[in-house]
């Protein structure tokens, strides 16, 4: 259902470690030129450890859409953007008959199905929306 919304955002997130790459390739590469001398030593080692970190995360990534592609047992995380597998709950009808009660239709009285619970929503129904059964 999210699966279309998630595959956009992740395109735009692989995009920036690369522009982030590039950035810190061309301050680096200044820096040791001689074009850019005022940089502190401080700066250009928190480029390349954000940088780094980056790409890590964007291999982690692709590793693990890769791994559901193939169907092979995926790593579970803690990510909100994972997404588990529906499981299906099997239902038991319960065999009863429904009491039928004749009452007179009051407007101020809400009216419910007598058979499966669900509220009506008009008082000019003859049939439940939910399980077909008669109303009186």
């Amino acid at each position: 259902m999210h699966r279309h919304r998630s595959r956009q955002r992740n395109r735009f997130v692989g995009i920036i470690p690369f522009i982030l790459l590039i950035i810190g390739a061309v301050i680096f590469l200044r820096y040791y030129l001689g074009y850019i001398p005022y940089i502190s030593w401080t700066f250009s080692p928190i480029v390349i450890i954000i940088i780094i970190v980056f790409i890590l995360r964007g291999l982690s990534y692709r590793s693990r859409i890769r791994q559901k592609n193939h169907e092979e047992s995926a790593v579970r995380t803690h990510s909100p953007y994972r997404q588990y597998e529906p499981t299906v709950v099997k239902r038991e009808e319960e065999n009863f008959t429904s009491t039928v009660q004749y009452q007179y239709r009051n407007s101020y009285e809400m009216q419910f199905c007598n058979f499966c619970g669900i509220k009506l929503e008009s008082e000019e129904q003859s049939f439940c929306v939910n399980c077909g059964q008669r109303i009186n």
